[in-house]
């Protein structure tokens, strides 16, 4: 089984138990979901991840740790999406008539460059399945044990 940007999924018994069951967990290194529920002294939550990590982060190998972050850089880190999240929340239009055309517009325009590539290159949808991604970091994986 495969998981991508998965949180916590339970206790320390639930994650024992599936200890049998092949699990990769894929993390990317600016993701806050897999960090939650956040391990806090003040707060118990007993949340555990599960499976081998696979951790990617921009410009660097594949790591099967994740860095440790402190309770101040988890903060920070919750608060930097946020900020970035709202900084573009702020650039959309508030004109839902506006944000429709657009859609529709960049869907059209989409659809004209996906035919265009599909018939002179022959890019296809079937690259951007799960599978396909899930085959790119095994190989990459297999290459990164095997140089070790």
């Amino acid at each position: 089984m495969y998981l991508f940007g998965s949180p916590r999924v339970g206790d320390h018994d639930f994650v024992q138990s599936l200890q049998q069951r092949p699990i990769w967990r894929v993390e990317h290194g600016r993701d806050p979901i897999p960090l939650l529920p956040p391990k806090l002294s003040s707060v118990k939550f007993h949340f555990e991840s599960c499976g081998e990590l696979v951790y990617l982060q921009a410009e660097q190998p594949i790591a099967h740790r994740r860095p440790q972050l402190s309770a101040g850089e988890f903060k920070d880190l919750l608060l930097d999406t946020l900020q970035v999240q709202h900084q573009r929340s702020k650039r959309l239009a508030l004109d839902l008539v506006e944000i429709n055309q657009h859609l529709l517009d960049s869907f059209k325009e989409w659809q004209a460059n996906f035919k265009h590539l599909q018939a002179n290159a022959g890019i296809s949808f079937s690259d951007h399945m799960p599978i396909y991604y899930a085959t790119i970091l095994a190989n990459k994986l297999l290459l990164a044990k095997q140089s070790d």
